[in-house]
């Protein structure tokens, strides 16, 4: 081996030198020695060495939040008096969860400017768009950085959803510029996505009440408010942070509603007008066969949908249903008796047995009565004619007696409520002068809780009339008794009857009954007595078949 340092060792100019040794080989007889040899080395080279500063870039990475599971939330936004509160105002979704920015800055972080905000540390706020970004944690030394957003004011979104959908979002962007400390910087953007809020309309109720009641009104919105008595159902509709009105109404159940806000829309039993703010009123058409046709217990519905709409075009659908509470109604009945004008069935003395045209036929009149009852005829339970009460199904055939006559119903029809009824004279009346006689019975029904208001079957009574009939009477002259008579005796009508008023009385002599020739002696039954004046000088005067007449006249 061969080594050309000092005491053997390797030398060189900077570095190792090594010369493995190679193999002896066979011995040999040794020769004259080379003359000694002197290893010579040159001078190293002098070279001055500056040393190089490498400059190192910066890096930064921000994480958006854009997953609707960790973006903000219009739905807890709180409001205030131009803003409509979220829908889940009291939870603190309108704040989102935590985002990472990483730096990497080897030559040291100069500067971080978030929105053109330098940032200072923890509990920073940084405004955005449509809120603020909260600086939650910072490591100057390692320049890792945790924040937080919090949307302050709700957002015009652009798509228009039914109902909500947590894809339904708008990001607030940022960006954000790192400078190291010897001026080098880098730059990127991130976002927090804002998920819209929508408005939920809920279902309303209210109700009105068959002859009653027959006015709901209220708040849809509110569910509170209004004049009538009825409840509102008290549950509110949510408008969200956009904000919502009525956009549409219409009559029955449909997927959405357009159109006819403020105006009347017709309904199965009433129409309903609800303007934009929510307020509503219902009127009930009581006349309604339907409506009157319930009885106490039985309800119909009517049933309206309307829309909400919010500041940004979201929607939601609902109805609002009035209940149309039934009442017992009260039944009716209706008296014609078939004559103009309303007039009264007649009937006439003359036609009694004793009457002037007796077996004529006068003494008989129909007519009918109608029972309704609105809530169906089979509600009807008894009829009362005269103060006497009957079962409906045994209204035909019954006998009511009157003061002069009998009435009779000859038939009743359950399905139209019509009865037919039949009355006849059987007694002459006691005369009032000038006034009109009657027999009449008073008509209610009743369906077991109400009765109907009364009418009655008015018969109207001709009076039958006497028929006085000429008396004569003679005396002879020179006669000494006095004839009497009966002016009433012979007051018969042409069927040889006295009169329905039998027995016939004497009212009045008319004129006076002082005789030229004689005295009469007139009595109140009509009996009379005459004495004749023989002394009279035209009584003497007189010839075999001459005669004098006196007259006296009389009123029966």
């Amino acid at each position: 081996s061969i080594s050309a340092g000092p005491g053997g060792s390797n030398s060189s100019a900077g570095g190792d030198f090594s010369v493995p040794p190679g193999g002896i080989g066979d011995g040999f007889d040794l020769s004259a020695l080379l003359p000694p040899t002197a290893l010579q080395f040159g001078l190293l080279d002098r070279r001055e060495l500056f040393p190089s500063i490498v400059d190192r870039p910066v890096s930064v990475v921000a994480t958006s939040l854009l997953a609707p599971t960790e973006a903000a939330s219009e739905t807890g936004l709180d409001g205030n008096q131009t803003q409509s509160p979220g829908s889940d105002a009291p939870s603190n979704s309108e704040t989102s969860g935590i985002g990472t920015i990483s730096i990497d800055a080897p030559d040291g972080i100069g500067s971080i400017v978030i929105n053109g905000v330098a940032v200072t540390g923890v509990g920073q706020q940084i405004p955005g768009d449509f809120g603020f970004l909260t600086i939650v944690s910072y490591n100057p030394s390692t320049g890792a950085i945790e924040y937080n957003y919090t949307v302050t004011e709700s957002v015009t979104h652009p798509e228009h959803t039914n109902g909500f959908d947590p894809n339904d979002t708008v990001p607030d962007n940022f960006s954000i510029t790192v400078t190291d400390v010897d001026g080098d910087s880098a730059s990127t953007t991130f976002a927090v996505a804002i998920v819209d809020d929508v408005p939920t309309a809920v279902a309303d109720t209210d109700s009105v009440t068959e002859d009653g009641a027959t006015v709901a009104d209220g708040n849809v919105i509110t569910a509170s408010g209004g004049a009538d008595a009825n409840v509102t159902d008290g549950v509110a509709d949510v408008k969200g942070a956009d904000g919502a009105t009525v956009t549409g109404v219409e009559a029955g159940t449909v997927t959405s509603a357009s159109g006819h806000v403020g105006s009347a829309v017709a309904g199965s039993y009433g129409s309903i007008t609800i303007d934009a703010d929510g307020h509503y009123s219902y009127t009930l058409n009581n006349g309604a066969a339907a409506v009157q046709a319930l009885t106490t217990g039985q309800h119909l519905t009517d049933t309206f949908t309307y829309t909400l709409t919010d500041g940004d075009g979201d929607t939601s659908t609902t109805t609002v249903e009035i209940t149309i509470n039934g009442t017992n109604d009260v039944p009716q009945v209706v008296v014609d008796q078939g004559n103009p004008a309303g007039a009264h069935d007649q009937v006439y003395e003359a036609g009694l047995a004793a009457g002037s045209a007796a077996g004529d036929g006068s003494t008989v009149a129909t007519g009918t009565f109608t029972v309704s009852d609105a809530d169906g005829l089979d509600d009807v339970q008894s009829v009362t004619i005269g103060g006497v009460t009957v079962a409906i199904g045994s209204l035909n055939g019954s006998v009511f007696q009157g003061d002069h006559g009998t009435l009779l119903i000859t038939g009743y029809n359950p399905a139209t409520g019509v009865a037919a009824y039949q009355y006849t004279l059987t007694s002459p009346t006691t005369d009032v002068p000038a006034v009109t006689e009657t027999d009449s019975f008073s008509l209610t029904v009743s369906d077991g809780t109400s009765s109907s208001a009364p009418a009655a079957i008015v018969i109207d009574i001709v009076d039958d009339v006497p028929n006085a009939v000429d008396d004569t009477n003679s005396i002879s002259e020179d006669a000494l008794s006095p004839v009497n008579g009966n002016v009433l005796t012979n007051d018969l009508h042409a069927n040889n009857q006295p009169g329905a008023d039998t027995p016939t009385s004497f009212i009045s002599w008319d004129g006076s009954t002082t005789g030229a020739h004689g005295t009469f002696v007139a009595n109140p039954d009509g009996t009379y007595t005459y004495t004749l004046n023989n002394a009279d000088p035209a009584v003497q005067a007189l010839d075999a078949g001459q005669t004098l007449t006196e007259t006296f006249n009389y009123t029966m």
